[in-house]
């Protein structure tokens, strides 16, 4: 089974607090944005215990003339989960302008294919559905492609090799869905968002330490065997 997104993790263990139906079209954006905070404290608190699973990137993404999506596969094959901040970056003036990371409700609102006109991008939506994708709001002309980039600050997964340069295994193994899904929910039904009976916060903590007690197993399995991968769990 492919890895969810960070997106996805968060959206399931909002459904498993009770605060975002299947009938819903999207989760609250305050809820979306407070999950995905928690859930990078959760990676943070899991890689310093050994189990490395994200790395915050630096990319740079070229543009190109009348293009306004960017698959993020092309610019960091391993696995973009979602990007944290976005520049315009000028490439030979080397100036910065910030960009507006927008949600999707927002983009829908505010910018729509009749909207669009050519100019410098101001805002981008990362889409988590499908292949992770960046759109940008405004239709890149020749000078704008010849003279800029956007840069982004990304939550991407770890190599999915046997050892990186550290020598730390990073392949992740199939259980790290429920165990992210369930560490979060645990975090987010314990008064963060919503507060949830104690026998079901230490029922979702039950399944995510049984998980990650099978996630660290497998992974000192494969430290030993170092079976190769065809390609990402993720892809």
């Amino acid at each position: 089974m492919p890895l969810k997104t960070a997106r996805q993790i968060a959206e399931e263990a909002l459904r498993k607090i009770g605060v975002f139906s299947i009938n819903d079209r999207e989760a609250r954006p305050e809820h979306l944005q407070l999950a995905l905070e928690w859930f990078g404290m959760i990676l943070d608190e899991a890689g310093v215990l050994g189990l490395p699973f994200l790395r915050e990137q630096t990319l740079d993404i070229t543009l190109v003339e009348g293009q306004t999506t960017y698959p993020l596969a092309d610019v960091y094959p391993d696995g973009v989960i979602f990007p944290l901040d976005a520049w315009l970056v000028h490439t030979s003036l080397g100036t910065v302008r910030g960009l507006d990371l927008v949600t999707r409700e927002d983009w829908d609102r505010e910018v729509t294919s009749t909207a669009r006109t050519e100019g410098d991008p101001c805002k981008v939506f990362a889409d988590q559905v499908g292949l992770r994708t960046l759109h940008i709001d405004h239709i890149p002309t020749e000078t704008v492609a010849a003279d800029y980039q956007i840069r982004l600050r990304a939550q991407c997964y770890a190599a999915n090799s046997p050892e990186d340069e550290d020598g730390k295994y990073n392949q992740l193994p199939p259980m790290w869905n429920i165990w992210a899904i369930y560490s979060l929910a645990r975090y987010l039904g314990d008064g963060t968002i919503k507060r949830l009976p104690t026998q079901t916060t230490s029922e979702f903590s039950r399944v995510a330490a049984s998980h990650f007690e099978r996630i660290e197993s497998a992974m000192q399995r494969n430290r030993t065997n170092r079976a190769p991968t065809a390609r990402p769990h993720w892809m």
